[in-house]
Protein backbone atom coordinates (compact mmCIF):
# COMPACT_ATOMS: atom_id res chain seq x y z
CA UNK A 1 0.00 0.00 0.00
CA UNK A 2 3.14 2.45 0.61
CA UNK A 3 4.71 1.46 -2.31
CA UNK A 4 1.64 1.95 -4.74
CA UNK A 5 1.18 5.87 -2.40
CA UNK A 6 5.42 6.80 -3.06
CA UNK A 7 4.56 5.36 -6.59
CA UNK A 8 1.41 7.89 -7.68
CA UNK A 9 3.35 10.66 -5.48
CA UNK A 10 6.30 10.42 -7.68
CA UNK A 11 4.30 10.00 -11.03
CA UNK A 12 2.51 13.09 -10.10
CA UNK A 13 5.86 15.03 -9.49
CA UNK A 14 6.88 14.03 -12.60
CA UNK A 15 4.06 15.16 -13.98
CA UNK A 16 3.78 18.28 -12.49
CA UNK A 17 7.43 19.19 -13.78
CA UNK A 18 6.10 18.19 -17.36
CA UNK A 19 2.98 20.36 -17.32
CA UNK A 20 4.64 23.28 -16.12
CA UNK A 21 7.33 23.58 -18.06
CA UNK A 22 5.02 22.79 -20.90
CA UNK A 23 3.46 26.20 -19.62
CA UNK A 24 6.31 27.91 -18.90
CA UNK A 25 5.06 28.46 -15.57
CA UNK A 26 7.00 28.24 -12.17
CA UNK A 27 6.62 25.09 -9.38
CA UNK A 28 7.68 25.91 -6.23
CA UNK A 29 8.49 29.23 -6.57
CA UNK A 30 5.71 31.79 -8.17
CA UNK A 31 6.77 34.99 -9.40
CA UNK A 32 5.36 37.28 -11.42
CA UNK A 33 6.90 41.06 -12.70
CA UNK A 34 5.72 44.86 -11.89
CA UNK A 35 2.92 46.03 -14.01
CA UNK A 36 2.68 49.59 -14.71
CA UNK A 37 0.51 51.57 -17.14
CA UNK A 38 -1.73 54.47 -17.85
CA UNK A 39 -5.64 54.60 -18.06
CA UNK A 40 -6.95 57.40 -20.36
CA UNK A 41 -10.36 58.44 -21.31
CA UNK A 42 -10.21 57.49 -25.37
CA UNK A 43 -11.53 60.36 -26.33
CA UNK A 44 -9.93 63.40 -24.81
CA UNK A 45 -6.76 61.30 -24.52
CA UNK A 46 -6.56 62.91 -20.92
CA UNK A 47 -5.70 60.58 -17.86
CA UNK A 48 -8.02 59.39 -15.97
CA UNK A 49 -7.27 59.97 -11.91
CA UNK A 50 -8.69 57.42 -8.67
CA UNK A 51 -8.89 54.42 -11.46
CA UNK A 52 -8.86 50.86 -9.26
CA UNK A 53 -5.88 49.01 -11.23
CA UNK A 54 -6.58 45.20 -9.92
CA UNK A 55 -3.66 42.46 -10.13
CA UNK A 56 -5.61 38.96 -9.73
CA UNK A 57 -2.78 36.27 -9.58
CA UNK A 58 -3.68 32.89 -10.40
CA UNK A 59 -1.85 29.04 -9.66
CA UNK A 60 -2.94 25.77 -11.02
CA UNK A 61 -3.09 22.89 -8.91
CA UNK A 62 -3.24 19.33 -9.38
CA UNK A 63 -6.41 17.48 -9.13
CA UNK A 64 -6.25 13.56 -9.28
CA UNK A 65 -3.00 12.49 -11.26
CA UNK A 66 -3.10 14.46 -15.07
CA UNK A 67 -6.32 16.76 -14.31
CA UNK A 68 -5.42 20.83 -12.21
CA UNK A 69 -8.05 23.69 -11.32
CA UNK A 70 -6.64 27.17 -11.29
CA UNK A 71 -7.23 29.14 -8.32
CA UNK A 72 -6.54 32.55 -7.34
CA UNK A 73 -3.52 32.72 -4.76
CA UNK A 74 -3.40 36.43 -4.31
CA UNK A 75 -5.07 40.15 -4.90
CA UNK A 76 -3.08 43.33 -5.55
CA UNK A 77 -5.17 46.86 -5.89
CA UNK A 78 -3.90 50.63 -6.62
CA UNK A 79 -5.09 53.65 -7.78
CA UNK A 80 -4.24 55.74 -10.84
CA UNK A 81 -2.65 58.93 -9.86
CA UNK A 82 -3.10 62.22 -11.08
CA UNK A 83 -1.16 61.48 -14.27
CA UNK A 84 -3.79 58.22 -14.73
CA UNK A 85 -0.50 55.77 -14.21
CA UNK A 86 -0.40 52.82 -11.95
CA UNK A 87 2.54 50.96 -10.66
CA UNK A 88 1.80 47.34 -8.90
CA UNK A 89 5.14 45.78 -7.87
CA UNK A 90 6.43 42.12 -8.43
CA UNK A 91 5.30 39.41 -6.85
CA UNK A 92 7.27 36.26 -5.41
CA UNK A 93 6.11 33.65 -3.15
CA UNK A 94 6.56 30.10 -2.23
CA UNK A 95 3.60 27.36 -3.57
CA UNK A 96 3.06 23.85 -2.74
CA UNK A 97 4.78 20.96 -4.88
CA UNK A 98 1.51 20.34 -6.09
CA UNK A 99 0.82 23.53 -7.61
CA UNK A 100 2.60 25.91 -10.46
CA UNK A 101 2.60 29.58 -11.75
CA UNK A 102 -0.44 30.09 -13.83
CA UNK A 103 -1.59 33.81 -15.29
CA UNK A 104 -2.37 37.18 -13.85
CA UNK A 105 -5.79 38.76 -15.13
CA UNK A 106 -6.52 42.24 -14.16
CA UNK A 107 -9.45 44.34 -14.04
CA UNK A 108 -9.96 48.33 -14.50
CA UNK A 109 -12.72 50.13 -12.95
CA UNK A 110 -13.48 53.39 -12.92
CA UNK A 111 -17.43 54.64 -11.89
CA UNK A 112 -18.66 56.55 -14.97
CA UNK A 113 -16.35 55.11 -17.71
CA UNK A 114 -16.31 51.66 -19.29
CA UNK A 115 -13.89 48.75 -17.99
CA UNK A 116 -11.42 46.79 -18.50
CA UNK A 117 -11.45 43.62 -19.84
CA UNK A 118 -15.12 43.45 -20.44
CA UNK A 119 -16.01 47.14 -22.57
CA UNK A 120 -12.35 49.06 -23.04
CA UNK A 121 -11.72 50.82 -26.07
CA UNK A 122 -8.19 50.17 -26.75
CA UNK A 123 -4.73 48.80 -25.11
CA UNK A 124 -1.46 49.78 -26.37
CA UNK A 125 1.92 48.54 -25.07
CA UNK A 126 5.83 48.65 -26.22
CA UNK A 127 7.28 45.17 -28.10
CA UNK A 128 10.86 44.74 -29.14
CA UNK A 129 12.10 41.77 -31.26
CA UNK A 130 8.55 40.98 -32.12
CA UNK A 131 7.78 37.81 -34.61
CA UNK A 132 5.66 39.32 -37.10
CA UNK A 133 3.98 38.48 -40.47
CA UNK A 134 3.15 41.28 -42.54
CA UNK A 135 0.29 40.95 -45.42
CA UNK A 136 0.46 43.55 -48.27
CA UNK A 137 -2.76 43.65 -50.35
CA UNK A 138 -3.30 45.98 -53.42
CA UNK A 139 -5.27 45.60 -56.95
CA UNK A 140 -3.64 44.80 -60.46
CA UNK A 141 -5.03 47.28 -63.44
CA UNK A 142 -7.13 44.51 -64.37
CA UNK A 143 -8.69 45.16 -60.49
CA UNK A 144 -7.38 41.71 -59.53
CA UNK A 145 -6.46 41.34 -56.09
CA UNK A 146 -3.11 39.89 -54.95
CA UNK A 147 -1.96 39.43 -51.84
CA UNK A 148 1.99 38.84 -50.68
CA UNK A 149 2.87 37.55 -46.96
CA UNK A 150 6.34 38.38 -45.05
CA UNK A 151 7.41 37.28 -42.18
CA UNK A 152 10.41 38.05 -39.37
CA UNK A 153 11.38 40.02 -36.61
CA UNK A 154 11.21 43.70 -36.03
CA UNK A 155 13.29 45.47 -33.33
CA UNK A 156 11.02 48.18 -32.23
CA UNK A 157 6.84 48.70 -32.51
CA UNK A 158 4.09 48.34 -30.69
CA UNK A 159 0.76 46.51 -30.34
CA UNK A 160 -2.71 48.02 -30.95
CA UNK A 161 -5.82 46.32 -30.09
CA UNK A 162 -9.21 47.61 -30.52
CA UNK A 163 -11.64 44.53 -28.72
CA UNK A 164 -14.16 45.61 -31.63
CA UNK A 165 -11.98 44.22 -34.27
CA UNK A 166 -11.82 41.10 -32.44
CA UNK A 167 -15.55 40.92 -31.97
CA UNK A 168 -16.14 41.81 -35.36
CA UNK A 169 -13.73 38.61 -36.59
CA UNK A 170 -11.40 41.14 -38.70
CA UNK A 171 -8.72 39.57 -36.43
CA UNK A 172 -7.09 36.21 -35.79
CA UNK A 173 -7.39 35.58 -32.52
CA UNK A 174 -3.61 34.06 -31.91
CA UNK A 175 -2.32 37.56 -34.24
CA UNK A 176 -2.67 40.81 -32.50
CA UNK A 177 -2.10 44.31 -34.56
CA UNK A 178 1.60 45.46 -34.28
CA UNK A 179 2.81 48.87 -35.81
CA UNK A 180 6.91 49.27 -36.24
CA UNK A 181 7.70 52.05 -34.16
CA UNK A 182 11.30 53.65 -33.41
CA UNK A 183 11.70 54.64 -29.44
CA UNK A 184 8.06 52.97 -29.23
CA UNK A 185 8.76 52.76 -25.29
CA UNK A 186 9.18 56.41 -24.82
CA UNK A 187 6.46 57.45 -27.50
CA UNK A 188 3.98 54.76 -25.59
CA UNK A 189 4.63 56.73 -21.96
CA UNK A 190 4.18 60.13 -23.67
CA UNK A 191 1.13 59.32 -25.90
CA UNK A 192 2.81 59.95 -29.00
CA UNK A 193 1.28 56.93 -30.63
CA UNK A 194 -1.09 57.26 -34.00
CA UNK A 195 -4.52 56.46 -31.89
CA UNK A 196 -6.05 56.74 -35.48
CA UNK A 197 -4.87 53.32 -36.38
CA UNK A 198 -7.34 51.10 -38.27
CA UNK A 199 -6.76 47.76 -39.46
CA UNK A 200 -6.41 47.78 -42.95
CA UNK A 201 -6.50 51.00 -43.72
CA UNK A 202 -6.33 52.00 -47.22
CA UNK A 203 -3.48 54.07 -48.49
CA UNK A 204 -3.02 54.71 -51.77
CA UNK A 205 -4.75 51.33 -52.72
CA UNK A 206 -2.30 48.73 -50.56
CA UNK A 207 -3.20 48.01 -47.58
CA UNK A 208 -0.20 47.33 -45.15
CA UNK A 209 -1.02 44.53 -42.03
CA UNK A 210 1.19 43.98 -39.43
CA UNK A 211 0.52 40.97 -37.13
CA UNK A 212 2.57 39.57 -33.75
CA UNK A 213 2.07 36.38 -32.46
CA UNK A 214 0.13 36.36 -29.42
CA UNK A 215 2.01 33.24 -27.78
CA UNK A 216 5.06 35.41 -28.03
CA UNK A 217 3.91 38.49 -26.41
CA UNK A 218 4.67 40.11 -23.07
CA UNK A 219 2.85 39.22 -20.06
CA UNK A 220 0.15 41.63 -20.17
CA UNK A 221 1.10 44.96 -18.14
CA UNK A 222 4.52 44.16 -17.95
CA UNK A 223 5.63 46.19 -20.51
CA UNK A 224 4.13 49.76 -20.13
CA UNK A 225 0.91 49.59 -21.45
CA UNK A 226 -1.85 52.38 -21.97
CA UNK A 227 -5.59 51.26 -21.48
CA UNK A 228 -8.53 53.73 -23.15
CA UNK A 229 -11.47 53.63 -21.60
CA UNK A 230 -14.57 55.75 -22.78
CA UNK A 231 -16.56 57.96 -20.39
CA UNK A 232 -20.29 56.32 -20.45
CA UNK A 233 -23.87 58.53 -20.34
CA UNK A 234 -26.05 56.40 -20.55
CA UNK A 235 -27.57 54.38 -17.68
CA UNK A 236 -27.52 51.01 -19.76
CA UNK A 237 -24.12 51.41 -20.34
CA UNK A 238 -22.85 52.33 -17.20
CA UNK A 239 -24.77 48.82 -15.66
CA UNK A 240 -23.10 46.96 -18.12
CA UNK A 241 -19.70 48.54 -17.26
CA UNK A 242 -20.11 47.76 -13.38
CA UNK A 243 -21.39 44.18 -13.92
CA UNK A 244 -18.13 42.56 -12.44
CA UNK A 245 -17.86 39.96 -10.44
CA UNK A 246 -16.09 39.34 -7.59
CA UNK A 247 -17.51 36.33 -5.24
CA UNK A 248 -14.53 34.88 -5.53
CA UNK A 249 -12.96 36.39 -2.71
CA UNK A 250 -14.01 37.94 0.65
CA UNK A 251 -14.68 41.53 0.23
CA UNK A 252 -11.58 42.68 2.56
CA UNK A 253 -9.27 41.70 0.01
CA UNK A 254 -11.26 43.72 -2.41
CA UNK A 255 -11.08 47.07 -0.81
CA UNK A 256 -10.93 49.85 -3.74
CA UNK A 257 -12.63 47.89 -6.32
CA UNK A 258 -15.80 46.89 -3.75
CA UNK A 259 -15.92 50.82 -2.58
CA UNK A 260 -15.68 51.84 -6.09
CA UNK A 261 -18.33 49.42 -7.24
CA UNK A 262 -20.80 49.75 -4.74
CA UNK A 263 -20.52 53.82 -5.38
CA UNK A 264 -21.30 53.03 -9.04
CA UNK A 265 -24.55 51.20 -7.81
CA UNK A 266 -25.51 54.33 -5.21
CA UNK A 267 -25.27 56.29 -8.97
CA UNK A 268 -27.52 53.48 -10.77
CA UNK A 269 -30.04 53.44 -8.24
CA UNK A 270 -30.59 57.25 -7.67
CA UNK A 271 -30.45 57.61 -11.80
CA UNK A 272 -33.10 54.48 -12.49
CA UNK A 273 -35.53 56.42 -14.04
CA UNK A 274 -32.92 57.02 -17.17
CA UNK A 275 -33.55 53.61 -17.73
CA UNK A 276 -35.81 53.72 -20.29
CA UNK A 277 -34.59 56.67 -22.09
CA UNK A 278 -31.13 54.75 -22.04
CA UNK A 279 -32.37 51.53 -23.48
Amino acid sequence: MRYKFFTALITALILMGTVSGSYAGGWLIYHKPEFKGKVIDSETKQPIEGAVVVAIYYKKSMMGIVESYSVIMNVKETLTDKNGEFYIPSYTTVIQPLSWESKATFIIFKPGYGSFPKNYEFMIYPVKNASVVKSVKWKTPQRRSVESIEQGIVEDGIIFWKPKWFKNREWNVNYRPFIPLNNAENRVKSLDIPFDYEINKDIDNVWRVWSARRTRLPEKFSNYTVVGLKKLTAWKERRKANAISISDIHERKWPLLNKAIKKENEWLKRHKSWRRGSE
